[in-house]
C-alpha cells in the first residue's frame, strides 16, 4: 500500500509540474496562468495523458536539443501515466491468489518490460491482475521494476530542471526586450516633446 501510494503521489506532483509548464509556456502573466489552470487544465476532461502529449509536442518543437542528452526521456514520460493507471485502477493480487501464483508458477510479466517474465516472485512483489481480450494477464513490479521506475522518475526530474532553466532564460530575455522597447518608445516621445516648437500665433 505504501508503494502504491508513493507512485500515485509522485504522479500527481509530476502532473502539477506539467500544468505549471504549460501555463508558463503559453502565458507569462501570473493571473492568466491561474486562469488557464482553473478553467482548462484542472478540468477532469483533460487527462494526464493528454497533457503529456501536449508537453511532448512542445518539447519536440522547442526543446529538441535537450532530447539528445537523454534518448529515453520521451519513453520515460510515456510510461509514467501507464504506471499510475495500473497502481490506481488495477486489482492488486494478495492472499490466496498470490499463494496460488507462487505455488503453481503462474506467469507474471514485468510491469516495465511486458515481454519479459518475472522469475523471482516473493512477498514484496506487487502483482496486478489485468484482463486483455478476455484473457487474464498478471503484471508485476519486483525490486528490479521498482528500481527502473525510480530511474525513470529521476530522468524526468533532471530533464524538467533543464527545461525550466531554458524557459526562465527565455522569459528573462523577453522581459529585457520589452524594457528596451519601452525605454526606446519613451526616449522617442521625450525627444519629440523637447524638440517640438509650437507654431507662433499670428
Amino acid at each position: 500500500m505504501r508503494r502504491t501510494g508513493y507512485v500515485i503521489t509522485i504522479t500527481i506532483e509530476f502532473e502539477k509540474l506539467i500544468d505549471d509548464f504549460l501555463c508558463k509556456h503559453f502565458c507569462f502573466e501570473t493571473n492568466r496562468q491561474e486562469d488557464l489552470k482553473n478553467l482548462v487544465l484542472y478540468n477532469e476532461r483533460i487527462t494526464l495523458d493528454f497533457k503529456r502529449e501536449l508537453f511532448t509536442i512542445i518539447i519536440k518543437n522547442e526543446y529538441k536539443n535537450l532530447l539528445t542528452k537523454d534518448s529515453t526521456i520521451l519513453s520515460d514520460l510515456g510510461r509514467l501515466p501507464e504506471h499510475r493507471n495500473r497502481f490506481a485502477h488495477l486489482k492488486k493480487i494478495d492472499g490466496e491468489e498470490l499463494k496460488r501464483i507462487k505455488n503453481d508458477n503462474i506467469q507474471v510479466w514485468s510491469g516495465i518490460n511486458g515481454d519479459k517474465p518475472i522469475h523471482d516472485i516473493n512477498d514484496e512483489t506487487i502483482i496486478f491482475k489485468r484482463y486483455k481480450n478476455g484473457i487474464v494477464k498478471y503484471l508485476g513490479y519486483g525490486q528490479t521494476e521498482i528500481d527502473d521506475m525510480k530511474q525513470q522518475l529521476t530522468n524526468i526530474v533532471y530533464f524538467l530542471m533543464d527545461v525550466y532553466k531554458i524557459m526562465d532564460e527565455r522569459h528573462l530575455n523577453i522581459q529585457d526586450q520589452k524594457k528596451k522597447i519601452e525605454v526606446a518608445v519613451l526616449t522617442k516621445l521625450k525627444d519629440e516633446i523637447l524638440n517640438h516648437r509650437p507654431e507662433p500665433e499670428t
